[in-house]
């Protein structure tokens, strides 16, 4: 799933803090020894004599991205009428964003056969390296894969095409296919909220009310602890960060205007972002969250795990872990202000592509590999482990479905299908490279780290910022 960047404040304080079976599915076992990434291909059930290619994926999750993806095998050479006929070596690739751009740009003519493509980068690495990447139209029709089964904009943000001598994103041919897409929500303590009397609110009918941010505001002050503690790591902060775009988006502005080609100027877009960020400094002068300076470095989802926060906005990526955790715990809506409060984050997603360079004898094979990873099976075995949202409507709309993730938790498993419902990709979709968010991101820092620095400030340095950027 996406590799997001959980900094404190999310990107806004660049503080360098990285974060991304069910029903019908009971003839699958997994064992406990294939929950590792060491296992090989033969020790899989793979066919020894079969052909090798090689599926390059990043460690954002350490050992767990290759347990996750070596499950998925073991059941594909099991069931799949491709499975005996090939090999797949699971490489693990650290600083792969940054590793996996040169790789692509080399003359180097033994490239992964299955490259992961995180959606943050299809845009950039599409626009740069297009000829390396095959096009998967031609598979997708002979396979009759049906990507209106899947969540909306699931496929599309894998797709591509360069007409007109300009570089279209959303459009065109398809050149991955998505793992997983994960929203955002927010996770809390149960035990911290019980302790200080604090409960979720609920609509009438028993459900999860969407909590404005005022309502979240007056919610987050009863969880703070130890604020007069001079030492902030003797703290216990109420909310670990808040993503700009949560609060951008649902206050009804934007960071680009609609042609993605500069700085908003509609006076409403203006007065919106400008609400946004006075929202996060004052969720910073309050004290409910960090400043980020004290404790750079570290995951909202390990202070989340340590105790330092009450509340964090993360991914599902995050569940497996935290089904481990010593305390009680839940997720609910992020709390955004009224005027588009239903779109208050972002979802995030990997795909799998294949190498234009792949022997012909083995690309549907490859294909193969990669469509399996989106089938209904291999997403029922994902979710099984925590870590996926199933990326079929049909199978994660199901009672019994959601019935069998409360068990596991989270209790309110839903949160995360409602959200998905309504959160766009990030603005990484919105232009072939993100320079222009990563100043924008760094302009904000100044909001929290230089005394006298006004939100007014900020919004009237952007123009000149963003707009020297596109």
């Amino acid at each position: 799933m996406k590799k997001i960047l959980a900094l404190l404040l999310s990107a806004t304080l660049a503080v360098g803090c990285v974060a991304g079976c069910l029903t019908g599915c009971t003839d699958m076992t997994f064992d406990d020894d294939i929950y590792n990434d060491d296992a090989t291909p033969e020790e899989l059930g793979a066919n020894p004599n079969a052909p090798e290619i090689t599926l390059v994926h990043w460690d954002s999750s350490g050992s767990l991205e290759g347990a996750v993806l070596n499950t998925v095998l073991k059941q594909f050479y099991a069931t799949h009428p491709n499975g005996q006929k090939i090999r797949v070596k699971v490489e693990i690739m650290g600083m792969y964003e940054q590793t996996m751009p040169t790789i692509l740009a080399s003359s180097d003519e033994d490239k992964p056969e299955i490259i992961m493509m995180p959606d943050g980068n299809f845009n950039s690495w599409m626009a740069q390296y297009a000829s390396q990447f095959e096009n998967l139209d031609p598979y997708i029709a002979e396979s009759g894969f049906d990507e209106t089964e899947l969540w909306d904009g699931a496929v599309s943000r894998y797709k591509y095409k360069y007409e007109n001598n300009a570089h279209v994103f959303g459009e065109g041919s398809v050149y991955a296919l998505p793992k997983d897409v994960s929203p955002n929500v927010m996770f809390y303590n149960k035990d911290f909220f019980a302790e200080k009397g604090v409960e979720i609110p609920k609509n009438a009918d028993g459900s999860i009310k969407r909590m404005t941010i005022e309502e979240g505001v007056e919610l987050w002050e009863k969880l703070i602890v130890g604020e007069e503690d001079k030492d902030v790591l003797n703290r216990r902060y109420a909310l670990g960060n808040m993503p700009p775009e949560s609060m951008v988006w649902s206050a009804g502005s934007d960071f680009l205007n609609e042609d993605r080609t500069g700085f908003i100027t509609d006076p409403d877009d203006i007065a919106g972002f400008k609400k946004a960020y006075q929202m996060m400094v004052g969720l910073v002068d309050k004290g409910i969250v960090p400043d980020g300076t004290s404790i750079s470095g570290t995951s909202t989802s390990t202070l989340f795990l340590t105790g330092k926060v009450a509340c964090y906005i993360g991914g599902i990526y995050d569940t497996a872990q935290l089904r481990n955790a010593s305390f009680d715990w839940d997720i609910t809506y992020i709390p955004a202000f009224e005027e588009n409060i239903n779109v208050n984050g972002y979802s995030g997603s990997v795909g799998y592509a294949m190498w234009s360079g792949t022997d012909e004898s083995l690309k549907d094979l490859a294909y193969s590999v990669i469509e399996y990873i989106s089938s209904e099976e291999a997403q029922r075995i994902m979710t099984e482990m925590g870590f996926n949202i199933p990326l079929q409507k049909s199978i994660a709309e199901d009672t019994a479905f959601i019935d069998a993730q409360r068990v596991k938790k989270p209790e309110s498993y839903e949160v995360f299908l409602e959200s998905l419902r309504y959160q766009p990709s990030g603005t990484w979709r919105y232009t072939r490279n993100d320079v222009w968010r990563d100043r924008l991101d760094t302009e904000a820092a100044k909001l929290y780290q230089q005394d006298g620095y006004t939100v007014d400030d900020f919004v009237a340095a952007l123009p000149a910022i963003v707009n020297g950027a596109l």
